[in-house]
C-alpha cells in the first residue's frame, strides 16, 4: 500500500526486496480517499484522465524509490483505503501485507488508523514498516510468547534469517504475574511462590530452547540465539532488549 509518505516508501522498498528474494510479483496499490461521510462524493468516480495520472504518479514514486523484483502490476483504486486493500487482497490472492506504519500526518512513532486495521483484520500476513534502513538484515529480534501467532512470526523471521544468512535472537520476556506475591494464601509463604515462579521461569527457557533446536534442523544455515529477560512489563522488556543491543536490524 502507497500513499505517497516516506513511511510507505520504506514499505515500498521492504516488499521489493522480499518479492525479489522470494522470486514472487509485487503488487503496488494506491487508494484515491472518498470521505464516506460526504453523500455526494461517496458516489464520485475519477475519470479515466485522472486515473492514468495517478497511475503514471505512482510508477514513478516506485521507480524512484526501488527496482529489484521484475514482476510488477500497478493499481489505482477509489474508495476507503482499508476496504480497497483488503478486497485486492483477495482478487490477487496475496501473500503478504506491506504497508507504512503511518502517513506524514502522524507521529512517528505511532500506528496509523489504516494500517492498525490491516493489522486486526487482514486475512494475509502484515508486515509493518515503520523507517527505511540498509537493505539487508544482519541481526534480527522475534519475540515469542508462545502463542500461535508468535510461533508464526518466529517462522517468517526465521526464514528472512536464513535467505539472509543472519543472526536471529528469539526472546521471551518474562513478567511476574499480577499479584503473585499476594497474601495471605493457604499453605503458601513468599519462599514457596518464588520457587514456583522459579520453575515457571525455567518452563519458559525449556520451550524456546526446544524452538531453538526445531529452527535449527530445518533452517541448519542460520545463527540462532535465545533470551529470556524478566521485565517489570512486556514492552518495556522487549524495547529495552533492542535498545541495549543497539545494533539489530
Amino acid at each position: 500500500g502507497v500513499d505517497f509518505s516516506e513511511s510507505s516508501r520504506a514499505a515500498l522498498i521492504e516488499a521489493d526486496y522480499i518479492a525479489l528474494w522470494e522470486g514472487g510479483e509485487l503488487h503496488v496499490v494506491h487508494v484515491i480517499a472518498i470521505d464516506e461521510a460526504d453523500s455526494i462524493l461517496k458516489k464520485a468516480k475519477p475519470g479515466a484522465e485522472v486515473l492514468a495520472g495517478m497511475r503514471e504518479k505512482l510508477k514513478r514514486f516506485t521507480e524512484g524509490a526501488t527496482n529489484l523484483c521484475e514482476k510488477r502490476v500497478y493499481h489505482i483504486c477509489a474508495g476507503n483505503p482499508f476496504d480497497q486493500m483488503m478486497a485486492l487482497l483477495e482478487t490477487t490472492e496475496a501473500d503478504l501485507l506491506v504497508v507504512g506504519s503511518h502517513g506524514d500526518g502522524d507521529k512517528p512513532n505511532y500506528v496509523g488508523a489504516v494500517a492498525s486495521k490491516c493489522i486486526r483484520r487482514s486475512r494475509a500476513p502484515v508486515l509493518l514498516v515503520r523507517r527505511q534502513h540498509e537493505i539487508g538484515y544482519k541481526k534480527l529480534v522475534v519475540c515469542v510468547d508462545f502463542s500461535g501467532a508468535s510461533k508464526e512470526a518466529l517462522e517468517y523471521a526465521a526464514e528472512i534469517a536464513c535467505n539472509e544468512n543472519s543472526e536471529l535472537h528469539i526472546l521471551h520476556v518474562w513478567c511476574d504475574p499480577p499479584g503473585a506475591y499476594a497474601l495471605p494464601v493457604e499453605g503458601m509463604n513468599h519462599f514457596i511462590i518464588a520457587k514456583q515462579l522459579e520453575a515457571e521461569k525455567t518452563t519458559a527457557q525449556r520451550k524456546i530452547e526446544k524452538m531453538r533446536a526445531d529452527l535449527m534442523h530445518e533452517y541448519f544455515a542460520a545463527n540462532i540465539s535465545t533470551s529470556v529477560v524478566e521485565a517489570p512489563s512486556v514492552i518495556k522488556g522487549i524495547i529495552d532488549f533492542v535498545n541495549e543491543k543497539k545494533d539489530m536490524d
